[in-house]
């Protein structure tokens, strides 16, 4: 028993002195009583010249400030530790971010507790948020410009395209104005193509909250936005309330059923009425919703329908359901295509519920 006591023993302190992280023993005051080899590599000292010096010699006033609050409140968190994260000033005038990771042993040697912490190095780990963040702005800032720079132009072609005909409308052939009809449609398609590929862009990097919403309430906002869409289309939008609460962003679910509605009206042709249903049911903590549009029916191949770079022969899919499909997926849902029996297309989107 003695020998695999000192067995262990020697298993322990090569386990010690050799993790890839820095191990030191701390007294309350912050006077280091223990330290691994890492330890003495990362803080360039002899063991003799560490053991009994204090830890706040490595750190600025106010980061010693912040490791004796650290240490005084660790007793009271000892069975759950506590960590703080500290830039230590090291010899030459070097720097490494580190996060201490504590808890505490009851007893010490002196009558007072012993902290054992862990120091770990996310010096690398801090550059490199700082890089994301960075390509993030940058990518951010890009995106909005040639956006802004798109838009620009498209909207001035749209103007003069509407301003010819309202003024020389008698003075146009039939050929002339259907042809300035089409240029006015066909930019005002561009500059929404566009607007839609800055939000599928910044959906890409921007925070994603995940606060209860009431879809019922988001539901009713988008059809009031749409209002004039629906009159004009004569479109009959059944709500099967109640429907649910669910985890996300209000703003973006308003952008999501915003898109979805559109593309359910738009199943039905120019000539049909076209029949939207909209309904929930909540399952297992998941809300499926459910948007029906009459008429056409898109393929079931969601991956085609909700591409960016491809679109249907009848024309959908695309941007607009690619933004769709992102903004579900960064709330942690999914969104497929369904093909009704009795025809039609049915938007499937699966949500975090509520309660």
């Amino acid at each position: 028993m003695q020998v695999e006591l000192e067995g262990a023993i020697r298993r322990y302190a090569d386990l010690y002195d050799n993790l890839p992280i820095a191990l030191v023993t701390l007294t309350t005051k912050g006077r280091i009583v223990e330290a691994n080899a890492t330890a003495l590599q990362w803080l360039r000292r002899e063991r003799a010249q560490l053991i009994g010096s204090y830890f706040n010699g490595f750190l600025d006033p106010f980061d010693a400030g912040r490791l004796a609050a650290h240490l005084e409140s660790a007793p009271s968190r000892s069975a759950a530790g506590s960590m703080i994260e500290l830039t230590l000033r090291l010899a030459d005038g070097l720097m490494m971010t580190v996060q201490l990771s504590s808890r505490v042993e009851p007893a010490g040697a002196d009558g007072g507790s012993l902290i054992h912490t862990a120091i770990t190095n996310i010096s690398k780990l801090r550059q490199a948020h700082r890089v994301l963040d960075d390509i993030s702005r940058e990518q951010e800032n890009v995106s909005q410009s040639i956006a802004q720079d798109l838009r620009a132009p498209v909207i001035t072609i749209s103007d003069h395209a509407r301003n010819l005909l309202e003024e020389h409308r008698a003075d146009l052939t039939i050929a002339v104005r259907e042809a300035i009809e089409r240029m006015e449609g066909a930019a005002c398609r561009l500059e929404s193509a566009a607007q839609h590929l800055l939000e599928y862009c910044l959906l890409g990097t921007a925070e994603v909250a995940a606060d209860p919403v009431s879809v019922d309430d988001v539901i009713q906002m988008v059809m009031m936005e749409h209002r004039a869409l629906i009159h004009r289309r004569h479109a009959d939008v059944q709500v099967a309330r109640p429907l649910p609460c669910v985890r996300g962003s209000r703003l973006i679910l308003g952008q999501v059923f915003s898109h979805v509605l559109k593309q359910a009206i738009n199943c039905a042709g120019e000539g049909d009425l076209p029949r939207v249903g909209i309904s929930a049911v909540v399952n297992e903590r998941k809300a499926n919703i459910r948007i029906t549009g009459s008429g056409r029916q898109l393929a079931a191949d969601s991956e085609r329908v909700f591409s960016i770079y491809d679109q249907g022969p009848d024309g959908a899919g695309g941007v607009c359901l690619a933004v769709v499909r992102r903004a579900v997926e960064r709330m942690q849902g999914r969104v497929w295509i369904e093909s009704p029996p009795g025809g039609g297309t049915c938007f499937c989107l699966e949500l975090m519920a509520v309660g």
